[in-house]
């Protein structure tokens, strides 16, 4: 029930800074059944896990709803996952109200998503007007990134999209000509401490803030919400890992974050523009639509109020995009997903001032809202009257191993050991083994305390199970798996126990014998 209440907060703490926005609020459902539109995504296309990530966070969120347990099981033992528990915490209502299936973690994340699209339109909107508005949130609802990475149970997308809601807030408190209520600061400083849960990095979405805090009772309205969050993620760390400074990522991967030096360096610069290029390319031609569009006089085609608003969220994107890309860009692991959030504000300061040199009567607006609106419609019954990719196949196919794996057995996986042994395992007689070292998890060891002292010539940073870190005191969660040594196998189905893979598996072995059962496991003998 708390994960339910603050799920409430956080939802209607959204709604607010839209609601009490200058933006007419007429216009806030067409842009809606637009959004929808776009975002469409069923739970059942969630459980594709392109990323593995997401296994983590709805499994972890389920854990919650359920078991009341933030942890993933994996061979006997329960672990804590590499993340913060904020994220789950935040997912966990869809599956105590609607279920256990996995992808039902995909609601509450679009959800903020949505908001954060209404978000884009009201700063747009503020920018540039109607157009301005309409712009910003199709630059990023056109976005491949934005599709594909918004349709999974991932932090990134909802992530960006809590920062262009606190750049809607940050604005309308920044406002001179209106007094600011100390209640603002207390709601600013609560989305801050639930966007730094869902992503640590997003702490730089409270820098703008910081800077508004000119009287003692602002300061501590803001700073509550931020300092029972740290007080609740140290508790977590020192109860889970033993110092309030280790996180799921020193204890999963001691290589690289047991040593500072590993995760930032000057030399991860190359690697790292190589992929936020790519990402920023769009910005670049719309800097140039911009520039080549411009009027003659500068800022001449912006009212007194559409300029000051320009600055204060140039000044916004600013304050917090260029720290985001900055840690990114010295980071040692490069994805395009680490520059969503300075992807969508600057792409949206920009669209919304695009937009914003289209001046056309109200009717005239209306009217091609109302075009928008029925193409919009006629695409919605186009997308939902199609097959969609099912993503569910083969999550589906895990249900079915579990109502044919027998009570007493081992089941051989190269699939994310945490997912099989959520969707498969039944009984305490049944074994999950990842089939070699390359399946998630068994490629890893738990670092119960820091091992720095082992990383001093490390030279792979994917290298998250070696033996000198074993030897410093690294447990290996799987102490054998079958590809480490076949003869083990064998001894274990000579001895008795009964063995299966998945009749999906491709692997397969000389001195064994496969027969299929009930269409979806395969046992293994020995010839």
């Amino acid at each position: 029930m708390i994960s339910l209440l603050y799920f409430i907060l956080v939802v209607g703490g959204l709604v607010l800074v839209l609601w009490r926005s200058p933006v007419p609020r007429s216009w806030f459902l067409p842009v809606l059944f637009i959004t929808l539109t776009f975002v469409y995504a069923s739970h059942r296309e969630a459980v594709s896990f392109p990323v593995s990530d997401a296994i983590e966070y709805s499994v972890g969120a389920s854990q919650v709803a359920h078991e009341e347990s933030y942890s993933l099981r994996l061979g006997s033992d329960e672990y804590p996952p590499r993340f913060d528990p904020g994220f789950s915490i935040f997912l966990s209502p869809a599956y105590l109200i609607l279920g256990d299936h996995l992808g039902f973690g995909i609601y509450p994340a679009l959800l903020v998503v949505i908001l954060g699209i209404l978000a884009s339109f009201a700063l747009g909107y503020l920018l540039g007007g109607v157009f301005g508005g309409s712009f910003a949130a199709l630059f990023v609802l056109s976005l491949g990134s934005f599709r594909y990475f918004g349709s999974q149970i991932l932090t990134d997308v909802p992530s960006a999209a809590l920062g262009l809601v606190l750049g809607l807030l940050y604005l309308q408190m920044r406002d001179k000509n209106k007094k600011t209520p100390d209640r603002f600061y207390l709601l600013a400083g609560f989305l801050a401490a639930v966007a730094c849960s869902f992503r640590p990095t997003n702490i730089f979405f409270a820098i703008p803030f910081v800077l508004l805090l000119t009287h003692l009772k602002r300061f501590f309205s803001f700073a509550l919400p931020l300092l029972f969050f740290f007080a609740l993620t140290a508790i977590y760390h020192f109860k889970s890992f033993g110092s309030i400074f280790r996180t799921g990522y020193h204890y999963w991967v001691s290589v690289p974050y047991d040593s500072l030096s590993l995760v930032f360096h000057t030399k991860y610069l190359t690697q790292n523009l190589e992929v936020a290029l790519p990402v920023f390319q769009v910005l670049m031609l719309l800097l140039l639509v911009v520039f080549v569009l411009r009027c003659p006089a500068q800022e001449a085609c912006m009212v007194d109020a559409e300029r000051a608003f320009f600055r204060g969220a140039s000044w916004y994107v600013f304050l917090t995009a260029a720290p985001m890309v900055l840690f990114y860009l010295f980071y040692f692991y490069s994805s395009e997903r680490f520059f969503l959030y300075p992807l969508f504000s600057i792409g949206v300061l920009l669209a919304g001032r695009l937009g914003g040199r289209i001046r056309l009567r109200a009717g005239y607006e209306k009217t091609l809202w109302g075009i928008a609106l029925l193409l919009s419609m006629s695409l919605a019954v186009f997308r939902f009257s199609t097959t969609l990719m099912d993503g569910d196949e083969q999550y589906q196919h895990l249900l079915s191993l579990r109502e044919s794996l027998p009570k007493e057995s081992i089941l051989l996986t190269s699939q994310n050991p945490a997912l099989v042994e959520y969707l498969v395992k039944s009984s305490p007689g049944q074994k999950i083994l990842p089939l070699s070292r390359d399946v998630e998890f068994a490629s890893k060891c738990v670092a119960p305390y820091s091992l720095a002292d082992a990383l001093d010539d490390v030279t792979d940073l994917l290298a998250h199970r070696t033996q000198k870190l074993l030897d410093a005191g690294c447990i290996d969660v799987y102490p054998w798996v079958p590809r480490d040594d076949l003869e083990q196998l064998k001894k274990l189905i000579e001895g008795g126990s009964r063995v299966f893979l998945s009749s999906r598996e491709e692997w397969r072995e000389e001195g064994f014998s496969y027969s299929l059962l009930n269409g979806s496991l395969v046992e293994i003998g020995v010839k």
